[in-house]
């Protein structure tokens, strides 16, 4: 009876965690206007978000084989956040090989909270109004984590994007594209598309197609899981 009031306990506190986890990231796009004016903002906010994800969703997360990948992903992804933002204050842009890590770390770092959030998600015994916000917050993080990679992309490859409009040639366009990236992202996980965010290069075209195929791919699954598990439960 005791491990039963457990279960239970612990299925309520992961439900909070779910409205939380996605009341951070609409928080974390909604300000992407205001990133233009505080460049330290983006920074500030996701170490917030992946602090929580860390210290507060896993802790009651129904998968345990793999917290200590996500710690250790997090915390690495944090520790090169902090450099990073420290070269947006002196306006210097950051290596090419430091760019590279910090974005792969940090799209490993989103790719394996996605998967475990998929993975817990069909664990749940019963669809709530807290399940489906799980489910948007595994939505929104693939259209954040293809912001992210598109920014890189830009910054590796300036070539790879059509001209963007208010971003400059000087350092200060390091800081200003990443929220017209994200939101390019997200034109492209809707399959809505955006005239913001052009493609050019093959490899822009590929990661643009990849984020539409993987937003349409999570909606399907998704919304299989949910009605099968409304009719597991009718049945």
């Amino acid at each position: 009876m005791n491990r039963r009031r457990w279960n239970i306990e612990r299925i309520r506190q992961r439900h909070v965690g779910y409205r939380y986890a996605l009341v951070l990231l609409v928080l974390l796009l909604l300000a992407q206007p205001l990133a233009h004016a505080l460049p330290l903002l983006n920074c500030g906010l996701v170490i917030l978000l992946a602090t929580y994800l860390m210290v507060c969703l896993t802790r009651v997360s129904p998968l345990l084989n793999s917290r200590i990948p996500a710690y250790c992903l997090g915390c690495t992804a944090i520790a090169m956040e902090i450099p990073y933002a420290v070269m947006i204050m002196q306006q210097k842009g950051p290596s090419f090989l430091f760019t590279l890590v910090h974005i792969v770390v940090w799209i490993a770092f989103f790719g394996l909270y996605l998967f475990r959030m998929v993975r817990a998600l069909i664990r749940e015994p019963y669809v709530t109004t807290s399940v489906v916000m799980g489910a948007a917050f595994g939505y929104l993080l693939i259209g954040f984590s293809g912001g992210m990679v598109l920014d890189a992309l830009m910054y590796l490859q300036s070539d790879s994007f059509a001209p963007l409009k208010d971003v400059f040639n000087s350092s200060d366009g390091l800081i200003l594209r990443l929220p017209q990236m994200i939101l390019g992202s997200f034109g492209y996980l809707t399959s809505v598309g955006t005239a913001t965010v052009v493609p050019v290069s093959l490899m822009a075209q590929v990661i643009c197609t990849l984020i539409t195929i993987v937003g349409q791919l999570y909606i399907a699954i998704m919304i299989g899981l949910i009605l099968g598990r409304f009719h597991h439960r009718r049945g």
